[in-house]
């Protein structure tokens, strides 16, 4: 028995010499080994695998010296992946998943660019974290009356941008995304990393761009306003000057605008707060307006006041159209105090300015339709007559109060009235 015992142990033990020399034969070849030599290596440590399972037991201190064989075959498992054809052997042999050896990779290759990913990646935080901050102070800026389409691209794009790249720098779902989409793109995966850090500098340029063009983008819906309002589109001329006032609220003008709005609309009280607040920057557009509410809520002489402080506040040509406004209001003024002559003055200068402004402005020709009233309480109807036929061609009332008047006053001209600047309807007509 104990010669059986002896024999058995012997068959191991040779199972396990084969093996070492497999290795050294291997290793010896460095650095660059033979795919036979890997093979070799491969199919002794099989060898000893089926002695082991036949309970060909080695004695001890040959089991210690498998031990180290098998860590030294594991540091060399990428070189033999790298010799070998491992992928074509395991599907001849068919190796069982515990035989590990057969399952080596080889080494992944570090890109030189491939070093400085850690910088990238860090100067992709640092750009992205500098966006979400311009973004927190952008996007409840555009967000007055909900996004539009192009507003939703323009905020809500960038930040699903901002989240894949947040993503993909963590490990996240995000990063199959984002390497897929550099892969269509031709970009080789060493350069992966810059290209996401690039990604990444564009969204915080595009964030400091917006914000610094802030004061432009403003006047854009500005003067969208002012188009919305010429056409009696009251409550888009509202969303507009609102998103303009949220992008640029130190600009008075749009506070006056807005005003106009809600002065043609009958809402008296947002309209005196609007223009109180600019009448405070000295503005005569400002002081004409809030002289108009004066008037309509039944204080003539504090309108007058206020038409003649911002008539002393017009300074220069660019002003003519605030100068008409206010020489046409203080005629109404006067008129509602019964100071006729001082109200024919006024209207008569109102119109020579009218007659000067190229185009054909809100409130224009209302001067006439005063005028002509003026003319028939002093008796002078021929006068009067023939402003009101100018009344007739020319008339645009800006508000739904200056129409009343018309209509009970003279009711026979309404009909020949524009009143596009008082009620417009919501549809767009390019036909206009």
């Amino acid at each position: 028995m104990t010669s059986i015992n002896t024999n058995i142990s012997s068959e191991s033990e040779r199972a396990i010499e084969n093996y070492e020399t497999a290795l050294d034969e291997f290793e010896q070849a460095a650095p660059k080994p033979s795919g036979s030599q890997a093979l070799k290596v491969l199919l002794a440590r099989d060898a000893v695998a089926a002695a082991l399972a036949n309970k060909n037991q080695p004695f001890v201190s040959s089991l210690g010296k498998l031990l180290e064989l098998d860590e030294r075959l594991k540091k060399l498992g990428g070189a033999i992946a790298s010799s070998g054809k491992l992928d074509e052997w395991r599907t001849s042999f068919n190796p069982a998943e515990t035989a590990w050896w057969w399952f080596f990779q080889p080494p992944k290759k570090v890109h030189t660019w491939d070093r400085f990913d850690g910088i990238w990646n860090g100067l992709s935080v640092v750009a992205l974290t500098a966006f979400v901050a311009y973004m927190t102070s952008l996007v409840p800026r555009f967000a007055v009356g909900g996004f539009s389409v192009l507003e939703s691209f323009g905020v809500i794009g960038p930040s699903g941008l901002m989240a894949l790249a947040l993503s993909s720098l963590q490990g996240g779902k995000g990063q199959k995304v984002i390497q897929n989409s550099l892969k269509r793109l031709g970009i080789p995966p060493h350069l992966h990393s810059e290209a996401t850090f690039g990604l990444s500098a564009i969204l915080l340029t595009g964030a400091i761009v917006t914000q610094a063009n802030l004061p432009n983008i403003a006047e854009y819906y500005y003067q969208q306003g002012r188009n919305y309002y010429d056409r009696g589109l009251l409550r888009k001329a509202e969303n507009s000057y609102k998103q303009s006032i949220n992008l640029a609220p130190d600009n008075k003008n749009t506070y006056i605008a807005l005003g106009e709005v809600y002065e043609s609309l009958g809402e008296l009280k947002e309209a005196e707060k609007l223009y109180f607040e600019s009448v405070e920057e000295g503005l005569p557009r400002a002081f004409n307006n809030l002289g108009r509410v004066y008037r309509q809520k039944g204080d003539p002489v504090s309108a007058e006041t206020m038409f003649r402080i911002g008539l002393s506040r017009v300074q220069n040509a660019k002003e003519q159209d605030t100068e008409f406004q206010l020489y046409r209001n203080l005629g109404w003024a006067l008129f509602d105090q019964k100071q006729y002559d001082e109200a024919i003055k006024a209207l008569n200068t109102a119109i020579e300015l009218d007659q000067k402004i190229p185009g054909k402005q809100i409130g224009g020709g209302m001067a006439y339709c005063l005028l002509a009233k003026t003319l028939e309480l002093k008796e002078e109807k021929e006068k009067a007559e023939q402003n009101w036929n100018n009344c007739r061609q020319s008339a645009r009332p800006e508000t739904i109060k200056e129409f009343q008047w018309l209509v009970e006053k003279k009711r026979d001209v309404v009909p020949s009235v524009d009143t596009t600047s008082v009620i417009g309807s919501e549809q767009e007509n390019p036909a206009k």
